[in-house]
């Protein structure tokens, strides 16, 4: 209440409703396989989905990757925008292949 939206409705006769957003701690995220290492930034694709509804990155969320380019454990956060609030964390593995001779 106090807004700039909320002051245009009332001064226009609108009525505004607000709705919850939707807990995104909820949504499930396909299973990252372990990640051979390059020496670049690897950035698994991911797909989630909301209640059996495919969700769409940029539009329902975004991803933040961390210690992603060295060998061992990288981190994904997955974050809810508009409809969705609250983030989800996910761990992967990269693997550093030794040469055999």
């Amino acid at each position: 209440e106090g807004s700039t939206l909320d002051k245009y409705a009332k001064d226009n006769s609108i009525e505004c409703s607000y709705l919850e957003p939707k807990n995104f701690e909820i949504a499930q995220c396909s299973k990252i396989e372990d990640q051979i290492f390059t020496g670049k930034e690897i950035k698994p694709v991911v797909e989630l989905t909301y209640n059996g509804e495919k969700l769409v990155e940029g539009l329902d969320y975004t991803l933040t990757y961390s210690n992603n380019i060295n060998a061992g454990q990288a981190t994904l956060v997955i974050t809810g925008r508009v409809e969705y609030s609250g983030s989800i964390e996910v761990k992967y593995n990269i693997l550093k292949i030794l040469n055999e001779k």
